[in-house]
């Protein structure tokens, strides 16, 4: 990362927090310093606005259980709503 860091002027304990949510979103992972972009990371940089859209979101549901509670909840809902503070309570539990 250090690396990456000089060719992007930043610190490289700015790209820290960046890189951490990648290997979240399995975009990438975190080893002994380096970051390695997985093949999802690959197919992201290369497809168009529409594609990217779907594969963050596909990303987003399948690996941050949260997004995926909230997600089941409002398509449970006939209206797709739920009040917000049912997800800002949720969300402190998963902090």
């Amino acid at each position: 990362m250090p690396e990456l860091a000089g060719a992007l002027h930043y610190n490289a304990d700015e790209l820290f927090p960046i890189a951490e949510v990648l290997q979240l979103l399995r975009f990438a992972e975190l080893k002994g310093g380096d970051i390695r972009l997985l093949p999802a990371a690959n197919r992201y940089a290369l497809a168009d606005v529409d594609e990217r859209k779907q594969l963050f979101a596909q990303h987003l549901l399948s690996f941050v259980p949260l997004v995926a509670h909230i997600r089941r909840v409002l398509d449970d809902r006939p209206t797709h709503t739920a009040p917000a503070r049912r997800f800002r309570d949720l969300s402190l539990i998963h902090i």
